[in-house]
């Protein structure tokens, strides 16, 4: 073993300086360590007739009733003191000789640069938002079409032009080009690392330098950024909705690994993971069914209730989007993911007034709300915002006697209580946009459910009609997607007057 191991450690060392005096032609053979030993190498052979080194019942717990079967007990004791305690611990101690290859300073495991990427974490140098802002005029608002993933890409392009280092990553299991993020593409490649045909460098923009690794594996991917999160540097991982449940596991695990890792003083924070949720299950022209899962979202907020280190975004329009990107690229030590459809939507916010909301991370808009409403009228979500506002503006052509307040939600963790998610709002704020006492018909991107768990502590959670996602689709337009979960412009309004006629009958 001991030889093998300097072997391979040699192999690297001389692949390394081959590399770093420009001598190394072609991609390198690694060295790889195959251990082959049997299920339970060295523990009890057998029992009772069985095989258990060797075999599945070696795993965990072979003799499971050592406190009542003597026979147990003697073979336990055996197989114990074949290592022969007493010989590696005299005096019950770890002799000093042994101690001496124990490392020490700089050579401890935990002090290695790379096991602790907190040391060496340098912040990305962003690009101003302001250059990638859609312009609107206040008083044409929805007017102007803009699709978030393009802008974000023009955004992330920018940012890997002036971060020149190995510093900031894209891993994207689903094609790039398909979440319209390929304009990253004018500064760096795909990252390919087999003998590339000039002419297929050209045409697929692949190289070994690439910058972005693209393959259809999210599992994989998921592994390749934490490991490159880890290790001290930046990343984003935009990922079709539907598939990110993939990786729910690798990522709760991940999370607890943070929760974990805050208690170890020498570790230093590291930059968070970044997840843009995109080809939602609004948006089916060509997918459909198969492609509809918005569970991603459940699996961060469990954690986010119990680790408080997750944050789910949003984002309304492109602006916003471009807000939020910038504080989570700026953050540490969390998870945050952003739900936003790379389609043309209608713009909405300013960059100054969409900046301003996400400070709280929900605010009312005052040219969608009257003032003393009767009913409030909320929305998280790309599309569900654009209809609600499309009901908001029905009602006041046909029954402008109603009056109405809209609140846009952009930041999902702040509806829960304060006691309970990291970024809940307080009870006062959440009176001041949501009223004391009036209905609210609220329209979510996600599962109904979900909005529910957050609302559970809060104060009259009851006036809440929530209506989301409720596993209904085929492939068909954006309209009738709307229509199919019941959450289309002429469901809200039938939903409004009912709710305004049960309210007046009730005083």
């Amino acid at each position: 073993m001991a030889f093998v191991m300097e072997w391979a450690y040699s192999e690297i060392k001389r692949i390394q300086n081959l590399a770093k005096n420009g001598k190394l032609k072609d991609n390198p053979k690694w060295p790889l360590i195959i251990l082959e030993t049997p299920k339970g190498w060295t523990g009890v052979k057998e029992f009772n007739g069985h095989k258990i080194e060797g075999s599945f019942r070696s795993h965990q717990v072979p003799l499971p009733n050592v406190k009542k079967d003597e026979e147990e007990l003697d073979l336990l004791e055996k197989w114990l003191k074949s290592y022969e305690p007493q010989k590696l611990f005299p005096d019950f101690k770890v002799p000093k000789d042994t101690l001496n290859f124990v490392p020490k300073g700089n050579l401890r495991i935990g002090m290695n640069k790379h096991a602790n990427g907190g040391e060496i974490l340098k912040d990305l140098i962003l690009p101003k938002i302001d250059k990638f802002e859609i312009k609107i005029s206040k008083d044409k608002r929805g007017e102007v079409f803009s699709a978030s993933m393009p802008t974000l890409g023009k955004f992330l392009d920018e940012t890997f032009k002036i971060n020149k280092k190995d510093n900031f990553r894209i891993f994207s299991p689903d094609e790039l080009a398909s979440n319209k993020l390929d304009s990253v593409l004018n500064s760096t490649k795909r990252g390919y690392f087999w003998k590339i045909k000039e002419e297929d460098e050209k045409e697929c923009e692949i190289s070994p330098s690439g910058k972005v690794m693209e393959m259809l594996s999210e599992h994989t991917l998921q592994s390749w950024m934490q490991g490159y999160v880890l290790t001290g540097r930046h990343a984003f991982f935009p990922s079709y909705e539907a598939f990110l449940p993939i990786v729910d596991s690798m990522v709760s695990q991940y999370i607890k690994f943070i929760e974990v890792a805050k208690d170890i003083k020498w570790r230093k924070p590291v930059s968070s993971l970044n997840y843009i949720i995109t080809s939602v299950c609004w948006r089916q022209d060509h997918n459909g069914f198969s492609h509809q899962n918005p569970g991603f979202i459940d699996t961060l907020l469990t954690k986010e209730k119990e680790e408080k280190l997750v944050r789910i975004f949003f984002p309304a329009d492109s602006n916003m989007l471009l807000a939020i990107v910038e504080e989570v690229m700026k953050s540490k030590e969390k998870v945050n993911a952003i739900v936003a459809d790379k389609r043309q939507i209608r713009q909405w916010l300013t960059l100054k007034e969409a900046k301003e909301q996400i400070k709280t991370g929900a605010g009312i808009w005052d040219f969608a709300s009257d003032k003393n409403p009767d009913i409030v009228m909320s929305a998280c979500g790309d599309y569900q915002t654009q209809e609600m506002l499309a009901a908001i503006s029905l009602l006041k052509e046909e029954l402008p006697e109603i009056k109405l307040r809209f609140v846009n939600v952009n930041e999902l963790n702040v509806l829960g209580s304060n006691e309970i998610y990291s970024k809940g709002l307080s009870e006062k704020k959440f009176e001041e946009l949501f009223t004391k006492d009036k209905p609210v018909l609220f329209s979510f991107h996600g599962y109904p459910s979900s909005i529910k768990q957050l609302l559970f502590d809060r104060k009259n959670s009851s006036r809440f009609q929530i209506n989301g996602y409720v596993e209904k689709g085929t492939t068909t337009t954006p309209f009738e997607m709307l229509v199919l979960n019941k959450v289309s412009r002429y469901d809200i309004v039938s939903r409004a007057v009912e709710t305004v006629k049960e309210t007046e009958k009730t005083v």
